[in-house]
């Protein structure tokens, strides 16, 4: 299991691994978030993320695998074409407490034109010092108040 570094997200494999091996192209994972100050409903409204009403999550969280060169965070993803597109997962609610659960997200080593055709991302994304990064955010990072 990886922990971020707030110990708020954490990426656990599903099924048989083997230990201290990179997460293989196309290994599912899951991805659990507990409740935090960034994802939560008062953080979102508060910052005018749309559809979001007091006490009242609208939506999905988006989630998204992206390319992080050498795994530094001056690095992180910045503009959606850091990001592969054909991994987005919108499957998991917003919720009030910025919590939530994804127990089915796919990693991918990135580009991967067999799996997912032709890529939407620049970069690449597989091992050292090519990072990835799951990436979730409030909105769609396509759009263009996705990495506002």
């Amino acid at each position: 299991m990886l922990t971020s570094g707030d110990g708020f997200t954490a990426l656990s494999t599903t099924g048989t691994v083997t230990p201290g091996t990179p997460y293989t192209s196309g290994q599912a994972i899951t991805i659990t978030v507990q409740p935090n100050s960034v994802l939560d409903n008062a953080n979102l409204v508060a910052h005018g993320v749309p559809l979001q009403t007091p006490g009242n999550p609208v939506g999905n969280y988006y989630i998204e695998e992206c390319t992080d060169p050498g795994g530094l965070a001056a690095n992180l993803p910045n503009t959606a074409s850091d990001c592969e597109w054909a991994t987005l997962d919108v499957s998991a609610a917003k919720t009030n407490s910025g919590s939530l659960n994804d127990s089915s997200f796919t990693v991918f080593d990135l580009p991967d034109p067999v799996s997912l055709g032709l890529p939407t991302m620049s970069g690449t994304c597989d091992v050292a010092p090519n990072q990835c990064v799951i990436d979730i955010f409030a909105t769609d990072p396509h759009n263009a108040d996705g990495f506002g």
